[in-house]
């Protein structure tokens, strides 16, 4: 018999606040929760689509925004190359600690 692999971004427990307000807790899975961990561990740096190679970077955002409820801002900053122009450099306003559970991996 095997052992099932986890998921690499199954559902996760977060506890998060923006502001003074209170702390909630809200929970991610897949596409959303890998754009916060990846906002989470750029911190004041940002991310951009460009530099995370993802696909639709903004959508994940904007669900994380209206869906979830995260402070995220963008500022837009330009790019060269072929086809320059600007691009979304998005941040992380909100406090976001992962909240682990009891023999699941993080």
């Amino acid at each position: 018999m095997t052992q099932e692999k986890p998921k690499a971004w199954g559902l996760a427990r977060y506890t998060v606040q923006n502001g003074e307000g209170d702390a909630r807790e809200i929970r991610l899975m897949g596409r959303d929760r890998w754009a916060l961990e990846m906002l989470v561990k750029a911190g004041s740096r940002g991310i951009t689509a460009i530099e995370m190679n993802g696909p639709r970077l903004h959508a994940y955002i904007f669900d994380l925004r209206h869906e979830h409820g995260l402070s995220i801002i963008r500022d837009d900053e330009p790019h060269s190359g072929d086809f320059p122009g600007h691009h979304g450099r998005y941040f992380l306003l909100s406090k976001v600690t992962r909240k682990l559970e009891q023999g699941v991996p993080a």
